[in-house]
């Protein structure tokens, strides 16, 4: 019991971590919070709405990207952050749509998620690895489970129409895991304007497996360890991001997390990601007409 309160004090602590402010919609800068929030049924952590809505309401970010979340899951948190200015959600299915291939009645779908401050389009999602490799709930294991992708556009003032994808890749016991970065790739290569994916990658996002993403242009943004969140070892959770205007550097933090009935409420830490435009250069004064005087200083006009 000492151990487990130790382990709680110092996953407090370090939940508590600074994070970058959560840009305002309108300032011209971009927010993103990502967040295994490990909801779906297979998981060892009991589902809390309400700390999970309130963890997110607390940053305010401009768009959320969560994964292991039940589209249910999904639609009851939207309906508790509508005051605060989100919509309804994107979600995708790990289930797919798969033909000839039966889903479990009330079966959870174990996938991703997006909700937004901002305006969406083009929201849709997809499989990342091939069906005929992957197995769908309810199906007898031997094969990777099934792995999606949830996207949609934002309108980021300043930016414009920003893609965002939600996204978590196979463990590293998943031999499709190549053919899921590859897909991933192949959406990079069709998106024309700015694009961010942000998820849980289950991986080092410095490591050789995302490389065909690095080839694509995006550039990792990491704020640390993440997983496990009661002793952060391994940044698993991260940002891939290319094409936002010029002087939107980024900045990434953890985001602390709401009191809860049961610690901890998942076993990977929520992160943040702000792109905020450069500050204003002030204008230059105007030549007042005066000259140069004889000890090297200006004179005053008369």
């Amino acid at each position: 019991m000492r151990r487990f309160a130790f382990i709680a004090a110092a996953a407090a602590c370090f939940a508590g971590a600074a994070a970058p402010a959560a840009v305002a919609g309108g300032s011209g800068g971009l927010s993103v919070m990502t967040w295994n929030v490990a909801a779906g049924p297979a998981t060892k952590f009991p589902w809390q709405p309400q700390p999970v809505a309130a963890t997110i309401s607390g940053a305010l970010p401009d768009v959320v990207a969560l994964q292991e979340v039940c589209s249910w899951q999904a639609a009851a948190l939207g309906r508790l952050l509508r005051p605060y200015g989100y919509g309804r959600p994107v979600t995708s299915s790990s289930l797919g749509d798969i033909p000839d291939r039966r889903v479990r009645s009330g079966a959870c779908d174990f996938g991703n998620a997006i909700l937004s401050r901002l305006p969406l389009s083009q929201a849709g999602s997809g499989l990342l690895n091939d069906p005929g490799d992957c197995r769908i709930s309810g199906e007898r294991a031997g094969r990777p489970e099934c792995r999606s992708y949830a996207s949609a556009s934002a309108d980021v003032p300043g930016a414009g129409p920003v893609r965002i994808i939600a996204v978590h890749l196979g463990p590293v016991r998943d031999w499709t895991r190549a053919e899921q970065v590859g897909t991933l790739a192949l959406e990079a290569a069709l998106t024309d304007g700015p694009l961010v994916i942000a998820g849980d990658w289950n991986t080092n996002p410095a490591f050789r497996l995302l490389r065909p993403l690095r080839a694509s242009g995006l550039r990792a943004v990491i704020a640390g360890a993440s997983f496990p969140s009661w002793l952060p070892v391994k940044p698993l959770d991260a940002a891939f991001a290319r094409g936002l205007p010029a002087g939107m550097d980024p900045a990434a933090g953890f985001v602390p997390v709401a009191p809860s009935r049961v610690r901890p409420l998942s076993d990977h830490l929520p992160v943040l990601i702000s792109w905020t435009p450069p500050d204003p250069q002030p204008d230059p004064q105007p030549d007042d007409g005066g000259g140069p005087d004889p000890d090297g200083g200006q004179t005053a006009p008369y």
